[in-house]
C-alpha cells in the first residue's frame, strides 16, 4: 500500500480536486503555503491523504 498526500483546490462548482501530489504531510504544508504566497492557489484548499492498494490478485 502506497500513501501520498495531495493538495486539493476548490473549483467553481464547489468540488475539491487534487492539484499537487507530494510524499509527506510536511511537504504538503510547505508547498501549500508557498503556492498561496506565490498566488498560484487563490481558491480555498485542503490537504488530504490518499492510499493506493497494490494488492491485486489475478
Amino acid at each position: 500500500m502506497y500513501k501520498f498526500w495531495a493538495i486539493e483546490v476548490k473549483d467553481v462548482d464547489g468540488v475539491y480536486a487534487p492539484s499537487v501530489v507530494v510524499a509527506s504531510r510536511d511537504e504538503a504544508r510547505r508547498t501549500q503555503r508557498a503556492y498561496k504566497l506565490l498566488g498560484q492557489i487563490t481558491a480555498p484548499s485542503r490537504i488530504r491523504r490518499y492510499e493506493r492498494n497494490d494488492n491485486t490478485r489475478g
